[in-house]
């Protein structure tokens, strides 16, 4: 993380994103551009956005360069979006692993209340077994507790 420190962008690739890396690279200071493409793995990167500034989403190719080249030459915009990026990492549900642990832990505890009862997990239809990835209805795992 401090090798990445020494950088001020980090261009995460379309069509794999980085995933960990790119959550090491915004703990390092560094503001991440991303262009989101069809894949699930393409748009890893961009669900960071939402609760950090300094995740730029590009909605095209044009626009993943435009954004480049606007940082590479505005000092003051990468300075504020660096200084952004240091508050709120402190802040952000993003860092927070004991929340996420905490969320996770109902998560399973949850689901296995759901399995010793018998009952159908939610999010899944009924027979999800005979139907496969048919019968998921609901792709944002609803069955996991939230944190709060």
């Amino acid at each position: 993380i401090a090798t990445k420190a020494q950088a001020d962008i980090f261009l995460d690739t379309p069509v794999y994103n980085a995933h960990v890396t790119g959550g090491d690279a915004l703990w390092a200071g560094l503001i991440m551009v991303v262009l989101p493409l069809e894949s699930m793995a393409s748009r890893i990167s961009a669900s960071f956005a939402p609760v950090i500034d300094a995740v730029l989403v590009a909605r095209s190719l044009n626009d993943y360069i435009q954004i480049i080249q606007r940082l590479a030459r505005n000092d003051n915009l990468r300075r504020n979006l660096k200084e952004r990026l240091e508050e709120q990492k402190h802040k952000s549900s993003l860092f927070n692993a004991t929340a996420w642990v905490r969320s996770f832990e109902r998560g399973i505890f949850q689901a296995l209340d759901t399995q010793l009862s018998g009952a159908e997990p939610l999010g899944q239809s009924p027979g999800w077994g005979a139907q496969g990835a048919q019968g998921w209805r609901n792709p944002r795992f609803s069955y996991i507790a939230r944190p709060g």
